[in-house]
């Protein structure tokens, strides 16, 4: 009979956040995470073993399976998609991170040779101590033998591990403030930007499509950079109501003064217009001349078959945010400036990401 050896249990899988809250309001409330187990191993006839390891900052874990807690051996079957929710509850103010991390149990089976001692019986022939004729007499050996047994060794890998970030904020008893998180949107991990370029994007008209659009762009440019940028993005009314103005401000107090840290700093009032034959980059210009500089800068920078670079004083140099945003930001250190981009910029990632990049080298 064949002695079969069973297979090598090699785990594989993946972890990944499915839904979670970038923006959290730290007033006693409660979120849940959606968070997807998959087993891609090739053992396909027993299920394999995993277990799950937290790393959370700046919140707690208040409801989780029993058999998902950390460190607690859980079995999955072959080619299994496992989704299951927790709920967390902020703690701190600020950036909250959760780092998810899946170990999985590596069974290896194997034949080792091995040496035993064994008794044999044998027939030897003794002399008599009287000196007579030699007798045979049964006697006990101890010999050597070779054998295979089998071994089996078990391992813990580790097979994925994600992190997510996500943005507490104490808007207090502040109507404002919760307005603002829960309609607009600023970026997550400020105190961690180093990029001196800051967007403020206050759209009157949002496709949906483009709702996150900054958001977007952030996480891809820290994906690719290792670094992102600081935005406020805040949809308004036609004329700029006294209360989404008072919202903005509150907003503008919050966070403008976590990026004191950074020490040259430029705030572009972005808007966007319909793309024309080529990417387009407007300027509006300034009293302080800090527009025409920047327009300079972007001649040289920039492959001017490419792009258009316009410096304009005519329809992109004022209006209503831009002078609003001068008052609120007053007492800072920050030059403002009008920025219209074609949607070539909106489109492609890459074109809005090279055009920060420049500001930061």
């Amino acid at each position: 009979m064949v002695d079969l050896m069973p297979k090598n249990i090699i785990p594989a899988g993946s972890v990944s956040f499915k839904e979670f809250p970038e923006k959290i309001l730290l007033q006693g409330k409660k979120y849940p995470i959606q968070i997807l187990l998959k087993n891609s191993s090739e053992t396909k006839d027993n299920p394999v073993d995993y277990y799950l390891k937290y790393r959370i900052n700046g919140f707690k874990i208040i409801d989780i399976p029993d058999n998902l807690k950390s460190e607690v051996w859980f079995s999955m079957p072959y080619n299994l998609d496992y989704p299951f929710n927790i709920t967390i509850e902020p703690t701190i103010e600020g950036p909250l991170q959760f780092e998810l991390s899946m170990f999985g149990k590596k069974v290896t089976f194997s034949k080792v040779e091995k040496i035993r001692k064994i008794e044999v019986e044998v027939e030897k022939e003794v002399v008599p101590e009287t000196g007579e004729v030699p007798i045979t007499k049964k006697v006990i050996e101890l010999r050597e033998e070779k054998i295979l047994e089998d071994q089996v060794e078990t391992e813990e890998i580790l097979i994925d591990s994600k992190a997510i970030y996500m943005e507490a904020i104490n808007a207090g008893q502040s109507t404002n403030l919760e307005n603002f998180m829960t309609i607009g949107d600023v970026s997550s991990n400020i105190e961690q930007i180093k990029a001196s370029t800051i967007i403020f994007y206050f759209p009157i008209v949002v496709s949906p499509e483009y709702k996150d659009i900054l958001r977007i762009f952030s996480k891809k440019m820290f994906e690719t950079t290792g670094d992102s940028f600081f935005y406020i993005n805040f949809p308004i009314s036609q004329n700029l109501s006294e209360s989404e103005l008072n919202t903005i401000k509150e907003g503008i107090n919050k966070f403008l003064p976590r990026i004191e840290h950074l020490d040259s700093k430029i705030i572009f009032n972005l808007d966007f217009i319909p793309k024309s034959e080529k990417p387009t980059i407007i300027l509006g210009n300034d009293e302080n001349g800090k527009a025409k500089e920047i327009h300079n800068f972007l001649l040289n920078k920039l492959d001017n078959k490419k792009f258009d670079i316009i410096l304009d004083s005519n329809v992109f140099n004022d209006g209503i945010i831009f002078e609003n945003l001068n008052l609120l930001c007053s007492s800072q250190n920050v030059d403002i400036i009008n920025l219209v981009l074609s949607d070539h910029f909106r489109e492609d990632f890459s074109l809005f990401v090279d055009f920060l990049n420049l500001f930061s080298k």
